[in-house]
């Protein structure tokens, strides 16, 4: 009897992942749109603010019973795939590319191209103005 209740739930929760899966391609398509836009209007492709909304929104909205940093966390990642659809991602490295460590994993990324700057608080500065994206090449 254990078994049958079992293969039936988890019967569902496969129904329940196709729905998650095709969400996600649904909103990929809209995602594509907005960079279309932005890139025919030349607007910016500021997201920080963007991300903070639906975050809050989201987390308004969660009633359980996965914790509310584990529904961040799974949305960040959708939001930070959902951002590469809009435009290719930008990295910067500290150090001059040729030596620095993480160059080599980094140049054969999709996420290129990856200028560098002289320090880690040049990175931030990136940051703050909105010259790159935060992230790790793959």
């Amino acid at each position: 009897m254990s078994n049958r209740k079992i293969e039936d739930l988890r019967k569902k929760i496969d129904e329940i992942d196709e729905k998650l899966v095709e969400s996600t391609y649904e909103r990929a398509r809209f995602v594509l749109e907005v960079g279309d836009i932005k890139k025919t209007e030349k607007l910016e492709f500021s997201f920080s603010s963007r991300e903070r909304e639906i975050l809050e929104r989201l987390a308004a909205r969660n009633k359980g019973p996965f914790p509310q940093d584990t529904l961040r966390a799974v949305y960040r990642e959708i939001l930070s795939s959902s951002l590469s659809l809009e435009r290719p991602l930008t990295l910067r490295i500290s150090g001059p590319a040729p030596r620095s460590p993480t160059w080599p994993e980094c140049s054969s990324s999709p996420c290129r191209p990856i200028p560098a700057v002289e320090s880690i608080r040049d990175v931030f500065v990136e940051v703050e103005h909105g010259r790159f994206d935060y992230g790790v090449c793959p």
